[in-house]
């Protein structure tokens, strides 16, 4: 099969042009407890494409891979359930809200997730408006975090991305007092979360090391070469390629 979009396999991959192998959605209901609910949502069936995305705060890579796979895959026009996402910002490890404010992936994850809280529960349809608001805020605040930001920089910026998505950022719903009152690091420390994060870590120590983001099609780690191709799936017996 080679190289293709990464919108075009998972495009593919609902329309029954690819297949990702027999136990791909059994794999992804056996691992539950990885999955552990934001707000208890259902878990992802055995209809349609299941996709995980992790991306660091403040990853280069990983708003490269949002700009040229996850935007044209929410213009490719899929029925909403074809593909259900898992989008969350990548922090590994359980940290103190002091501890946050002092590491700057996790200080800047609070604003990312701040902005996809009206997509939690997730995963959430590829259709979600939700998840087009959410995903405008994330890559610009990542244009500028990926770029060496510091936080007060960082602090002018987030109202215009607010803004540009179409986000409150003042007032009681607004993702200022999101951020500042704590909610943004209580987002980052529940159960769900956490459940969700260390799911995938471990899935990731059964395959040799890689750099976020880390994307998992129906529960297998999807090989990218660059933001916009893909190859096949990483497992613990091997890569599979696409076929």
């Amino acid at each position: 099969l080679g190289l293709q979009p990464v919108a075009q396999t998972l495009a593919n991959a609902f329309r029954g042009g690819l297949q990702f192998g027999g136990g791909a959605a059994s794999t992804v209901r056996a691992a539950g407890a990885g999955y552990g609910g934001l707000g208890g949502q259902e878990e992802p069936t055995s209809s349609g494409v299941y996709l995980e995305v992790f991306f660091g705060s403040t990853c280069g890579h990983c708003l490269a891979f949002i700009e040229a796979a996850l935007f044209p895959l929410l213009d490719a026009g899929l029925p909403g359930d074809a593909v259900r996402l898992t989008l969350l910002p990548w922090v590994p490890d359980a940290l103190t809200a002091q501890s946050c404010l002092g590491n700057l992936p996790c200080s800047y994850a609070r604003a990312q997730l701040c902005a996809l809280n009206e997509t939690l529960p997730q995963p959430v349809r590829i259709d979600s408006v939700a998840l087009r608001s959410s995903l405008d805020f994330v890559r610009c605040d990542l244009a500028s975090t990926s770029r060496g930001a510091t936080p007060p920089q960082n602090e002018v910026v987030m109202p215009a991305c607010a803004a540009k998505a179409g986000l409150p950022w003042d007032g009681p719903a607004g993702l200022k007092r999101c951020i500042r009152d704590g909610a943004g690091f209580n987002l980052l420390s529940a159960p769900g979360y956490r459940g969700r994060v260390d799911g995938a870590k471990r899935r990731l120590q059964r395959l040799p090391p890689q750099l976020a983001p880390f994307v998992f099609l129906d529960g297998e780690a999807l090989i990218c070469q660059g933001p916009e191709w893909c190859t096949g799936l990483r497992t613990p017996e091997g890569e599979r390629p696409l076929a």
